[in-house]
C-alpha cells in the first residue's frame, strides 16, 4: 500500500473486517507479495517511497522459503518499498511491549523468523520509526530496528495499524523537515569562518576554542528547531559565548575545557534553553528523539597522536579503543588535555561527532567511533527546551501557520527526488505579472507583528515575485516553492 490505510470513518471499525475473509486455509505469501510489487511497478510514481503491510502467520506454502526471501527483498529494494510485518501469533496472550528489534529474538518460531527476515531494517531517521520512537516505544540503542512486530488480538492490530497511520500522515513531515533543516546548518556551521582562526593541531592540546565551537553549535541547531523564533547568526552565538564573562572565567587552560558543560549552563540561559547532563543511553535516546548533545573527553599525549593520525588515514574510518592504544612502558598520568565536540548521530556500528577542526578532518569535519568506552571520560550533555520557555508568538506560529505549512508541502517532501539545491533552477509563474521566474529570485518575506488586542507576537509571512515585485499569497504558490523559500530562509538567517 501506499502511505495511510484506507479506513473507514467509523469509530468501532476494526482492520480484520477488511481481510477476515482472506485469512483462512492456505498461506500465498510469496503470491501475495509479488502481485503487491507488480501493482507498485505500474504505478506512475513507483520511485518514490511506498508502503507494504505483510499481515501474516509466516508460515510460507507456495515456494521455496530462501528463494521468496531474496525475491522479495530484491523487489522491494529495486522499488523503494518499506515492508512493514505483523506477525499474527495465537500462543503468547500476554500485552506485548512497545519495542522493536533489530536481531531476531530467540522466541520467534519459524514463521515469526520469516517475515522478521523481510521486514524493512531502517535508522532512526525513517519518519516511522522516528514517529514510533516519539511515541515512547523502545528500539535498540544504535538507532536501527526492524519494522516487525508481534500481535495475538485484534485491538493490538487496530492499535498498531492506528500508529503506521499516523505515521504516515501528513503532520509527521515536520521530522522530515527537520532532518532537511538539520543537514544543511550542520554544512554551514563546518565552513564557517571561525575554522580560520587557529590551528586545528592545538585543538587537541586543550589551547583552542572547541568549547565555545561546540556550546555555539548546539545552541545553533536546538534553536533551529524553534519555528517562530528568529535564528541568530551561528558566528554571533560564538561571538557571544566567546566575550561573555562566564565563559572566561572557566575558560581554565590547566582543567583542559573541563569547564565546557559549566559554561553551556550559564550561556545557553540567555536563548532559553536547557541542559542536564545524562549517561551515554539518554544521549543516543536525545540523539534519535531530534536533539544534538554537547560531549568532552580526554586522551593523553601519545592517544592525542593516534587519534589524529587514524582519521588522516582513515577519513570515514571507526575509531576503537584498540586504535588508541600505546606502549605499557609510557605514563599516561600527565600530559592530558580534554576536548569539546558535539554528538549528531548514533549510527548502526558507530557514533558520529561533529568536530571543531574544518571539513579537512576526518569525514569532512566529523569522526567516528565505534561506542562510548573508546574515549576517556566522554560525557554528554542534552540540550533541550520545554513548552513553558516558548513564547506566546512561538506557540501561535507553530499552530497556526507551521502545521498548515507542513500539510500543504507533505507531498513534495515525501515523495519528490529532488533535493533543495536542485530546486534553484527550477521556475514558476507569478500568477499576478504571468511570468516565469527561477525559484532562487522569488522573496519570502517574514514580518514580526504585534496584536493588541490579545498580546500575541505573530509572523505574517509572504511571497514576493521577483519581476513585478508584488506580494503573493504562499496558498496561491507550488508546495515546492514553499520549502525551498522557508528552508533556504532558514539558512541565509
Amino acid at each position: 500500500m501506499k502511505k495511510k490505510i484506507a479506513t473507514p470513518n467509523q469509530t468501532n471499525f476494526n482492520v480484520i473486517d477488511l481481510f477476515e475473509k482472506y485469512i483462512y486455509g492456505n498461506t500465498p505469501l510469496y503470491t501475495s507479495c509479488m502481485k503487491a510489487f507488480e501493482l507498485f511497478g505500474k504505478k506512475e510514481d513507483s520511485k518514490n517511497n511506498n508502503v507494504l503491510i505483510i499481515i501474516s502467520d509466516g508460515l510460507l506454502n507456495d515456494y521455496n522459503l530462501e528463494k521468496a526471501k531474496k525475491e522479495i527483498l530484491t523487489n522491494s529494494e529495486k522499488l523503494k518499498i518499506t515492508i512493514i510485518c505483523i506477525y499474527l501469533n495465537s500462543n503468547n496472550k500476554n500485552k506485548k511491549k512497545k519495542e522493536l528489534f533489530n536481531t531476531i529474538q530467540n522466541n520467534y518460531d519459524s514463521g515469526a523468523q520469516f517475515l522478521f527476515s523481510i521486514s524493512s531494517k531502517v535508522n532512526y531517521n525513517n519518519i516511522i520509526l522516528k514517529y514510533f520512537i516519539k511515541k515512547k516505544w523502545k528500539i535498540p540503542l544504535n538507532g536501527v530496528a526492524n519494522l516487525f512486530y508481534e500481535i495475538n488480538n485484534s485491538d493490538e492490530l487496530n492499535e498498531l495499524i492506528k500508529l503506521i497511520n499516523e505515521s504516515l500522515d501528513e503532520n509527521n513531515a515536520q521530522e522530515q523537515i527537520n532532518q532537511v533543516i538539520g543537514e544543511l546548518l550542520l554544512d554551514k556551521i563546518i565552513n564557517t569562518n571561525y575554522i580560520k582562526q587557529f590551528k586545528p593541531e592545538d585543538q587537541g592540546k586543550g589551547m583552542g576554542w572547541c568549547w565555545a565551537y561546540s556550546i555555539s553549535s548546539v545552541i545553533y541547531l536546538s534553536i533551529s528547531r524553534i519555528y517562530g523564533r528568529k535564528l541568530e547568526n551561528f558566528e554571533n552565538i560564538l561571538s557571544f559565548i566567546l566575550k561573555s564573562e562566564n565563559a572566561k572565567k572557566t575558560d581554565d587552560k590547566s582543567k583542559h575545557g573541563r569547564e565546557t558543560f559549566k559554561v553551556a549552563l550559564n550561556v545557553i540561559k540567555n536563548y532559553k534553553l536547557k541542559g542536564k547532563e545524562v549517561n551515554s543511553k539518554m544521549a543516543r535516546i536525545a540523539i534519535m528523539e531530534g536533539r544534538p548533545c554537547l560531549a568532552r573527553f580526554e586522551l593523553n599525549e601519545y592517544e592525542w597522536e593516534n587519534f589524529k593520525s587514524f582519521f588522516k588515514k582513515n577519513p570515514k574510518g571507526i575509531l576503537t579503543k584498540k586504535d588508541l592504544e600505546y606502549p605499557k612502558e609510557y605514563k599516561n598520568d600527565n600530559d592530558i588535555s580534554g576536548h569539546a565536540v558535539v554528538l549528531i548521530a548514533v549510527e548502526e556500528n558507530s557514533l558520529l561527532f561533529l568536530n571543531s577542526w574544518g571539513k579537512n578532518f576526518g569525514d569532512k569535519g566529523y569522526f567516528r567511533i565505534s561506542d562510548e568506552n573508546v574515549l576517556h571520560e566522554l560525557k554528554f550533555m542534552d540540550i533541550f527546551w520545554e513548552e513553558d520557555d516558548l513564547t506566546s508568538g512561538e506557540k501561535d506560529y507553530y499552530n497556526n501557520y507551521f502545521l498548515n505549512y507542513i500539510r500543504k508541502t507533505n507531498t513534495f517532501l515525501t515523495e519528490s527526488n529532488l533535493s533543495i539545491k536542485d530546486l534553484e533552477n527550477k521556475k514558476e509563474k507569478c500568477y499576478l505579472c504571468k511570468k516565469d521566474s527561477f525559484f532562487k529570485y522569488y522573496e519570502l518575506i517574514d514580518v514580526h507583528k504585534h496584536r493588541k488586542n490579545d498580546d500575541i507576537d505573530y509572523r505574517e509571512i509572504n511571497v514576493r515575485c521577483p519581476i513585478c515585485k508584488k506580494k503573493l499569497s504562499q496558498e496561491k504558490i507550488s508546495s515546492e516553492l514553499n520549502i525551498y523559500l522557508y528552508i533556504n530562509k532558514l539558512i541565509k538567517e
